[in-house]
């Protein structure tokens, strides 16, 4: 069985829909998922952040016992020419903890995903990009800051969830693969209601942009592209996970790391 981590349904909602996932188990604010076609998968939402993340990754373990754990979701672009829906797997991952203040080479910390684990060979025909991602915190909104820790730390992505979700995978001796697409590029400054509303219902998210945009009748542009942004990252993962989890290729990448860990 393969297990699925993600923040919010709605990341990943057309594969929900299309493979015909149902909830079969709610466990506070994490939301358990399988499919009568997708027999192979299972899905928990809710781990949104660092603590949660590490929380939903080591429940659905523990519960079905997966041989291989998938963090998907939303990330924020660390370089240039990135655009909303570009899906990267993440072969390096770091993290920061605490205040932004205290964040440096000294405090950064790193892992790689094992080269050998990586399915390059059975994933060459899928439209992905390698590269690496931090994890924050808290969500990094700004231009700036998005760019600074791109320069600084040669990352490609920001996220608050991959090192985390990783780390409990560890814990559990099983091999995880960090998979991203772009909702906002690095050029981009998300408004302060984003941040705010990351724990929302969709109608509570709507009922914000639409209070923002009134006090602020200039950005009505710049918020209406961020559902455009948002449907082209969840149509990329939800294309992705159909690729990968409709076929074999999931299976021979289980396969290809049993191997390495029985080396």
């Amino acid at each position: 069985m393969i297990a699925i981590a993600v923040a919010f349904e709605r990341e990943i909602e057309d594969y929900l829909i299309s493979g015909g996932f149902r909830l079969v188990e709610k466990l506070g604010r994490f939301r358990f998922f399988l499919s009568s076609t997708i027999r192979d998968v299972v899905v928990v939402t809710g781990g949104c952040g660092p603590q949660l993340s590490g929380e939903a990754s080591n429940l659905v373990i523990e519960k079905f016992h997966p041989k291989m754990l998938l963090s998907v979701g939303y990330a924020a672009g660390a370089r240039p020419d990135m655009v909303p829906g570009d899906v990267f797997v993440c072969k390096k991952l770091m993290s920061f903890t605490g205040e932004a203040l205290y964040w440096s080479a000294d405090t950064v910390l790193e892992k790689q995903i094992v080269e050998s684990v990586l399915p390059y060979d059975q994933w060459n025909d899928i439209d992905i990009r390698w590269g690496s991602c931090i994890t924050i915190p808290m969500l990094v909104s700004g231009s700036s800051m998005k760019e600074w820790l791109g320069i600084n730390f040669g990352v490609d992505l920001i996220d608050m969830e991959s090192y985390c979700v990783s780390e409990a995978a560890e814990a559990h001796s099983l091999p995880a693969l960090i998979i991203r697409a772009v909702f906002d590029p690095m050029e981009q400054t998300l408004p302060p209601f984003v941040a705010r509303s990351l724990h929302d219902s969709v109608s509570r998210t709507v009922i914000r942009a639409a209070t923002y945009t009134m006090s602020h009748p200039l950005s009505l542009r710049s918020t209406l592209a961020l559902k455009t942004q948002a449907r082209q990252a969840t149509e990329s993962l939800s294309l992705f996970l159909n690729q990968v989890t409709c076929g074999s290729k999931l299976a021979e990448a289980i396969d290809l790391s049993a191997a390495v860990a029985a080396r």
